[in-house]
């Protein structure tokens, strides 16, 4: 209301009501005014009403909500579904023009305002998690594979004889497949074994760029999170090579954003090397449904210029317009949030990580089985499977040499926070017993027992999943997986030959302490389920695989 219709409400109601009302009002007001001035994330984050006043208020600036509009054209932003105009605040144009998606869209002024603002809150995101050399920021409606796809292709564009992409190696196929799309060529870079992490191996990245030449190479397509026991990748190493032989620098920081150190980490790249891109998960990092992703252009170091250019390549490679959808979700919870509550989020992960990797390592030891030492990775742990199953040995088909370990491990503590670090980690202290610590490869398991077959462990991942443990995950490294007519041996343990089986876990932004708790009961009892079922073999009976078949979901 503006001040006229006030005083004809204090016609209507007591005028002393109608003030308070109006300060409320105000106040909200205040808080547009300050996200409008500044462009930033606020301090304590909004309340619902707020938010969704500001939705209604940005969806009435669209033509599809213009009272009297006549629309006339084959894409008017007409909702026929009441349900569907309520779940989109009949935001329904959606962002963008057909040449570019960061263009503002005429019909929707309120709809690109709320893109323009998302753009800006998610850089101030960025920069307060831990990298303040971003430069720009652009959300787009696709999750993370799909959008380093875009990225690729912009690149192409810029680079069109460049026709191979360096990638070390993560076992997630997101990666690969985004390569594989835009019609590139993957040149794999397995990691090396050092102690119980694998790191990246940085002379087979240097000697396979010497191979191809920098002109044939698109870009580096590094990664920060990852599954343990994998390390992020050394990003200030590839960030300099990288800067010598004029070579593109993509960084995968799909779930990176929750955890400091890998922000630090790619800051400290970005300002001393080259990094072209850095590419995040909204759902990973917000908490909003799957979707949406984050690209990032740093506006410091030596290739800032070269970054600038590229968010907005990314932007005009973008074919047609795109659904605003994932961007609301992420502008609300931003706002939602704000930057303490954010702050406050990322405390408590942490907290967790330590509390997770005690309280599964204590279930581990209490059943001859151990973490895995990966104190590089602030976010993953991994466990060694074997003995609670009755296992023997592992059949892994390691190469040995040059293919399996790195020639020398670094330091203790990792050199200059490129993430390869050896070690060890909080984490990997806060499990360490007494006899706890590792003296070498974790082996697949101990004792006399026979020799089991993938499926037998990977039994144990069902057994969790049917005790609604979700997001544990069983890598048997003797696995094989052709993705696209790439091969790659050892799939789900990053690199060839590892020399155990082992279960990965993970404290992410929003789980709670009580979840934890509740999964170590859970994992113990499933490993008492395995250890009686190996004993019945052993007597004579049919393995666990066998005995612990996974139930039918439906409870048949």
């Amino acid at each position: 209301m503006n001040a006229a219709n006030l005083q004809l409400a204090e016609q209507l109601v007591n005028a002393q009501y109608v003030r308070q009302g109006a300060q409320v009002r105000h106040a909200r007001e205040s808080l547009l005014a300050s996200l409008l001035a500044q462009r930033r994330m606020p301090e304590v984050g909004w309340d619902e009403t707020s938010i969704e006043l500001l939705l209604h208020e940005l969806a009435g600036m669209d033509s599809n909500n213009f009272p009297g509009n006549t629309g006339v054209g084959e894409r008017e932003g007409r909702l026929l579904c009441p349900l569907v105009a309520h779940r989109h605040y009949r935001l329904a144009h959606g962002i963008g023009r057909s040449g570019d998606i960061a263009e503002v869209q005429p019909k929707a002024a309120g709809s690109s305002l709320l893109v323009k603002l998302a753009n800006a809150l998610a850089l101030d995101l960025l920069r307060r998690a831990g990298a303040p050399s971003f430069g720009a920021a652009l959300v787009l409606p696709m999750a993370t594979g799909m959008s380093i796809a875009l990225v690729l292709l912009a690149l192409r564009k810029q680079r069109p004889s460049a026709t191979h992409v360096l990638w070390p190696r993560l076992d997630q196929k997101a990666c690969l497949k985004a390569i594989i799309l835009t019609g590139l060529t993957p040149e794999v870079i397995d990691g090396c074994i050092v102690g119980e992490q694998i790191e990246t191996d940085m002379d087979a990245l240097q000697a396979r760029l010497d191979a191809l030449g920098s002109e044939r190479v698109l870009c580096v397509l590094s990664s920060t999170s990852c599954f343990a026991p994998r390390a992020p990748d050394k990003l200030l190493p590839i960030a300099r090579l990288c800067d010598h032989h004029g070579v593109p620098h993509v960084v995968n920081n799909a779930y990176g954003v929750q955890a400091r150190p890998l922000m630090r980490m790619i800051d400290a790249a970005a300002q001393n090397g080259r990094v072209d891109a850095v590419v995040q998960s909204t759902d990973k990092n917000l908490g909003v449904p799957v979707g949406g992703a984050i690209i990032a252009a740093v506006g410091k170091g030596p290739g800032a210029a070269a970054s600038k250019a590229l968010l907005k390549a990314i932007g005009g490679t973008y074919a047609g317009r795109a659904s605003i959808a994932p961007i609301v979700d992420a502008f609300c919870t931003m706002l939602y949030l704000g930057a303490e509550g954010y702050a406050a989020l990322v405390v408590e992960r942490e907290a967790n990580m330590l509390f997770l990797a005690h309280a599964v390592g204590t279930v581990a030891r209490a059943h001859g089985e151990r973490l895995i030492v990966s104190g590089a990775n602030p976010i993953s742990i991994a466990v060694t499977l074997g003995v609670a199953l009755g296992a023997r040995e592992l059949e892994a088909a390691r190469p040995g040499g040059a293919d399996a370990a790195c020639a020398a491990p670094p330091a203790a503590g990792g050199g200059d926070g490129d993430g390869g670090g050896g070690g060890g980690g909080a984490a990997d202290a806060a499990v360490r017993g007494p006899g706890a610590a590792a003296s070498g490869p974790a082996t697949a398991a101990s004792g006399s027992g026979r020799r089991l077959e993938a499926a037998e462990y990977t039994a144990f991942g069902a057994r969790l999943f049917q005790r609604l443990c979700s997001g544990a995950r069983v890598v048997v490294p003797t696995e094989r997986k052709v993705i696209d007519g790439v091969e790659l041996l050892g799939f789900g343990a990053h690199v060839r030959g590892y020399p155990s089986v082992y279960f990965t876990v993970a404290a992410a932004l929003g789980q709670s302490r009580a979840e934890i708790e509740l999964f170590a009961k859970r994992l113990d009892a499933v490993f008492v389920e395995f250890e009686r079922a190996s004993r019945a073999e052993a007597r004579g009976g049919v393995g666990a695989a066998a005995v612990l078949q996974p139930r039918d979901c439906a409870g048949k």
